[in-house]
């Protein structure tokens, strides 16, 4: 049986097969607090306020979307917040595997914040 995370990104891949239209991703302030470090999935963990903001502002995007995105907000960048974001990056018609190639940048975020 797939997981949740599986059948959710499954979900999102049929429902949006033509790109989303862009939308702003928060207020300034929320731009400007964006990350200057690229997230990726490490070992230890990548953790930090500015991750925490990042799973806010998915979150706050597939809730735009009428989606619910159980996104944990725990500050952690690991699998399922990776996921979640190249997810959101299909549905708004983006190559997530391309963009995200080397994580999530701090021009990924900011460019999803100004989207």
């Amino acid at each position: 049986m797939p997981s949740t995370m599986a059948t959710v990104v499954y979900c999102l891949s049929l429902m949006f097969q033509e790109p989303l239209e862009i939308r702003d991703f928060g207020s300034h302030k929320e731009r400007s607090n964006m990350s200057v470090r690229t997230f990726q999935v490490s070992n230890p963990l990548m953790q930090g306020a500015a991750i925490r903001r990042w799973q806010i502002t998915v979150s706050k995007e597939f809730k735009h979307l009428k989606i619910d995105c159980p996104i944990k907000v725990d500050g952690f960048y690991g699998t399922h917040t990776r996921t979640y974001t190249a997810a959101l990056l299909r549905a708004r018609g983006i190559n997530a595997e391309k963009a995200m190639a080397k994580g999530v940048t701090p021009e990924l975020c900011r460019e999803g914040s100004e989207a």
